[in-house]
């Protein structure tokens, strides 16, 4: 299945179903495609790793114990 691209390649062209400039921008476009893929991958990996440090704004500190109440 691998291979399969590099077989079918030059049979295409040779039966007339595709010129050669569009089988050249084909793999070109697949290539991209590719790199674009791999390059989002790895900035997605990186900043899902990386803290929250793009915030809104201040945030907002709970009390640890709940106010007192008075009867």
């Amino acid at each position: 299945m691998g291979l399969d691209p590099l077989a079918i390649c030059p049979q295409t062209i040779q039966l007339g179903t595709h010129w050669l400039s569009d089988v050249l921008a084909g793999w070109t476009a697949g290539g991209l495609v590719l790199l674009a893929t791999a390059s989002l991958t790895t900035l997605v990996d990186r900043l899902s790793r990386t803290p929250a440090v793009l915030s809104t704004g201040p945030q907002r500190v709970r009390p640890t114990t709940p106010p007192a109440v008075v009867t």
